[in-house]
């Protein structure tokens, strides 16, 4: 029996397994019309509906993984620690 639910589930998995947290990715955003080199802030997972998101620097909330590219390789992955996303630190002093 497999511990899977879904297709998802398995991409999520493979993801965390491949990318930590910290890793450097290539967003793609707006279709393609735009390009964020920025670095993972959470795992990746599943949203009911069978999306796959993972947080990253630089965008507030989860981003669909389909348009996440990882680093080739990242050794220091690991060791970064993620910054606090900086639309969240706008919006709370704004809000402050």
């Amino acid at each position: 029996m497999s511990i899977f639910n879904s297709a998802e589930d398995r991409i999520v998995a493979v993801w965390n397994e491949n990318v930590p947290v910290g890793s450097k990715v290539i967003v793609v955003k707006n279709f393609g019309t735009e390009i964020l080199e920025t670095i993972t802030t959470s795992r990746a997972w599943v949203l009911p509906g069978d999306y796959c998101l993972v947080k990253v620097e630089g965008i507030t909330g989860g981003y669909p993984l389909e348009r996440c590219i990882p680093a080739i390789h990242d050794p220091q992955a690991a060791a970064r620690k993620p910054q606090a996303n900086s639309a969240d630190s706008q919006e709370a002093s704004t809000k402050a």
